[in-house]
């Protein structure tokens, strides 16, 4: 029995006084915050290019294509997608679940197509929009002149004054 007892304290000796392995712990914390929004803060003129099947934006910093319920935008190569131009989030979309009529032409076709059936429908804005320097985008271009006709009643005003003044001293 002591021989039991002896075995059993040098077996539970060695367990306890054993060397133990290295122990490792890693913490691994990853934050998605998303890609970056879109803000649309214009209200475009979507026409449909019978060409393309669909209906595409003209005359804004931002090309915007209307499909299928959809709004698809084509920015730094990736394609967004959302549920309104204006109002709605807009997600990155896969290449691959992007609809086939939009899918099928490249994105310098697209938008040849688009500038081609705007000529045919306005000739005279078209040289307007194109020259325009679209990279330089303003924040706030959509309300930059948003007091354009306050401006215009001050300047009537100011004129029937200078009218009435001019009338009181021919009497």
């Amino acid at each position: 029995m002591k021989k039991h007892v002896l075995l059993a304290t040098l077996a539970a000796g060695l367990l306890i006084f054993q060397p133990s392995g290295q122990v490792l712990a890693e913490v691994d914390v990853n934050i998605n915050i998303g890609a970056p929004g879109f803000v649309v803060g214009y209200n475009p003129d979507f026409f449909y290019v019978p060409d393309l099947g669909y209906s595409i934006s003209y005359g804004g910093p931002y090309d915007i294509i209307s499909y299928g319920g959809y709004y698809y935008l084509y920015h730094n190569g990736r394609w967004y997608r959302s549920n309104h131009y204006r109002h709605g989030r807009w997600v990155i979309v896969d290449h691959h679940r992007i609809p086939y009529k939009i899918r099928r032409h490249h994105w310098n076709d697209i938008r040849r197509y688009r500038d081609v059936h705007y000529r045919k429908i306005h000739p005279n804005k078209f040289r307007d929009h194109r020259d325009r320097d679209w990279d330089r985008r303003d924040r706030d271009w959509d309300h930059r002149d948003r007091n354009w006709d306050r401006n215009d009643r001050r300047d009537r005003n100011d004129r029937r004054d200078r009218n009435d003044h001019e009338w009181r001293r021919d009497r």
